[in-house]
Order: C-alpha cells, then structure tokens, then sequence
C-alpha cells in the first residue's frame, strides 16, 4: 500500500469571511491511498481557529497508517475505529483518512458512495452556495454570477434585515441561514 500527502492551497474566488476572520486561500490535505490498482482519495482543511495545521495532520496520518494495511480490513468502518485509537485527537486528519477509505471501499466493490450505506437515491439534493460577510453589492454580484437553488447566507453584523430583503428581491432560490456566531439567540429569536 503506497500513501501520497501533499497540500493544496486553492484561491478562493471571492475573499472569505466569517465571524472569526477573513480568508482568501483555502489550505488543505489531500490523501491519496494506492493499492491493488485503486487510488482513493480524502481530503481536510487546515483551520486555523481549531488550531490544526497542515504539518500536524501530515503527522498524524503517519502514525496512524505506519503499521496498515487496508487489505487486512472488510470495510471503511473497521478502518477508521482502527485510526480513531491512534489518532482520535485529530477529527481533521481522521476525516481525511475516512473520506479515502471510503473512496477505496467503493472503488473496490465499484459501487457508489451512497450505495455503500445502503442508501437509495433517487433525488440528489441541490447544494448551496455560501455567501459569507460582503457589502450588499458584492452580494448582489456573487449571486448574479452564481446563480443557485439555494443560497447559504452568513448573518451577524447588524445589517441582517438590509442583507435579506435584498437577497429575497434578488432571487427566488431558498435561502439558509447561517449566523456563524455572530450573533446572540436574543437576536435570532428577534430575527
């Protein structure tokens, strides 16, 4: 079994913002597991405000594949109790562990994702897409260029009744709403 760490630092489009800050890049950890001709991948970002780091997944992730094989494993399941006891410190690297061996999983027994948890899909819901902290012109502007069924909106600087009327007279699509601890529950109930 062969394992690839390497790291990704995509540009978002649009800068960033939420309540504990702004950020225009996205830095991330990506897994690629080899073996027996698959390649299954995971991914997880570095956040700065849960103070995990790209260097400390890359750790992680060492001591707990140093002694795995996932050919010794029947399923995703049993792999990720077997990291969780190794690294159940680290929810972010232990994600990107799950998320490839999921994707190995699946690719071995060529079914999908959904498949594997004895789902039946027949209806794929609709994302959304996030607008964070903006001017309401720049949140016009996102959503005329990405138009979208829903809209996940990021509320809590005191303009949240000028953001959603002119959100709803913008668009039709639903709208979530995400106060993304910027705001107190007096003031959502308010709301």
């Amino acid at each position: 079994m062969k394992i690839i760490l390497y790291q990704s630092n995509l540009q978002f489009e649009y800068p960033f913002t939420i309540a504990k800050g702004t950020k225009t890049h996205q830095p991330s950890l990506i897994i690629c597991i080899q073996q027996n001709g698959i390649q299954a991948f995971g991914e997880a970002p570095s956040i700065k405000y849960y103070n995990i780091s790209i260097e400390q997944m890359v750790i992680d992730i060492k001591l707990a594949t140093a002694n795995f094989n996932i050919a010794n494993f029947e399923n995703a399941a049993d792999c990720w109790a077997y990291f969780n006891k190794i690294i159940e410190h680290n929810n972010f690297a232990l994600c990107a562990l799950d998320m490839a061996m999921h994707d190995w999983f699946c690719k071995k027994n060529k079914i999908k994702l959904f498949e594997s948890f004895g789902i039946e899909w027949k209806n794929i819901p609709a994302t959304d897409y996030t607008l964070g902290f903006d001017s309401i012109d720049v949140l016009e502007q996102k959503i005329k260029h990405h138009p979208m069924p829903i809209y996940k909106i990021k509320l809590g600087l005191g303009n949240e009744e000028k953001v959603l009327q002119k959100i709803t007279a913008l668009t039709a699509s639903k709208i979530r709403i995400d106060f993304n601890e910027g705001l107190t529950a007096d003031r959502f109930i308010e709301l």
